[in-house]
């Protein structure tokens, strides 16, 4: 993997990656509204989610080859890891609150990650695929139920956000004292 290509911002890969990013949710709520299918919405939550379990998966599978040395540098402890975890809830459940704590925290923090990513590899590397897929998915899947449920954050969505994010630091900190990692 020494010879994997160099990430570049705002190189054609990374364009079509936010391309797809603002377009997919449109383009798959636009089917679910003209076919008024309740079947088909639960089947893209279902896909959503389901790519999105099976990229962190993945990911855990071929850590190693990227340098991945100790159990305790793999743990699902970004903050986009816990947004990951709660709009898979939500795609499962239609969870209103845990749409609004994956909203707050994909907006605040995977959609900046995938505008300025802190990446080093470029296309078609898999940590590229990886990286995108997991943000972007988060992303999808809450403009998704968006526009198909017409979810819209509420007031009390923020408060509960910043519980859930106070949880987060909590966790991330002890982790870190614990394992000497930095989350």
């Amino acid at each position: 993997m020494d010879n994997a290509p160099e990430f570049h911002p705002w190189s054609p890969s990374h364009c079509v990656v936010i391309v797809l990013t603002v377009a997919l949710p449109l383009v798959l709520a636009l089917f679910v509204r003209r076919t008024k299918s309740q079947r088909l919405a639960r089947w893209i939550c279902f896909a959503i989610s389901a790519l999105l379990i099976i990229n962190y998966v993945a990911y855990l599978i071929v850590a190693r080859r990227f340098g991945v040395s100790h159990w305790y540098k793999a743990l699902p402890l970004q903050l986009c890891d816990w947004a990951m975890i709660v709009i898979i809830g939500a795609l499962w459940t239609g969870n209103r609150r845990w749409l609004e704590v994956a909203y707050f925290w994909g907006i605040g923090g995977t959609l900046q990650a995938i505008i300025t990513p802190n990446l080093q590899f470029g296309f078609p590397d898999l940590r590229f695929i990886s990286f995108f897929v997991a943000h972007s998915g988060i992303i999808i899947g809450i403009v998704f139920l968006m526009l198909i449920y017409g979810f819209r954050p509420r007031a009390i969505g923020i408060v509960r956000t910043f519980l859930w994010t106070e949880v987060y630091f909590v966790v991330a900190f002890t982790v870190d004292l614990l394992t000497g990692e930095n989350y």
